[in-house]
């Protein structure tokens, strides 16, 4: 019985070592990975928590501590951070999104009126007040 483990022992460290030796050179041959593209709310997601973290990592011990004491930062404080992340980022994206195709002029339509409020006279100016005045 021994026997066979030995043998089926030294079966799997071969077939562990071609394994892993194979997987090594397919690591060589692949192509790089493309790029994924990032939602705008998983951005702002990851702005909004970055300094301030969320519920549940801030109920730990060690966290309500370091709030108490500073450190890294006082609540208030990261979140003011937070905020001025979410505008930079937000910031970031409108001049992407703006800049990025050139700026489109089109003529307004027509108006359909030809006056405006402010031009007509106010109402019950022609008719005599109350009282016959």
């Amino acid at each position: 019985m021994a026997r066979i483990f030995k043998s089926l022992g030294s079966v799997l460290a071969i077939a562990t070592t071609i394994i892993l030796a194979s997987g090594g050179t397919a690591k060589a041959q692949e192509t790089e990975e493309p790029t994924r593209y990032q939602p705008f709310a998983e951005e702002f997601n990851r702005a909004f928590r970055r300094g301030s973290g969320d519920y549940f990592r801030n109920r730990q011990l060690v966290e309500q501590v370091g709030d108490f004491l500073g450190i890294p930062s006082f609540p208030d404080q990261a979140i003011s951070q937070d905020n001025k992340n979410i505008n930079r980022l937000y910031r970031e994206l409108m001049d992407e999104q703006f800049n990025s195709t050139p700026i489109i002029r089109t003529p307004d339509l027509p108006s359909p009126y030809d006056s405006s409020i402010m031009t007509t006279p106010a109402p019950g100016t022609d008719r005599p007040g109350f009282g016959g005045n």
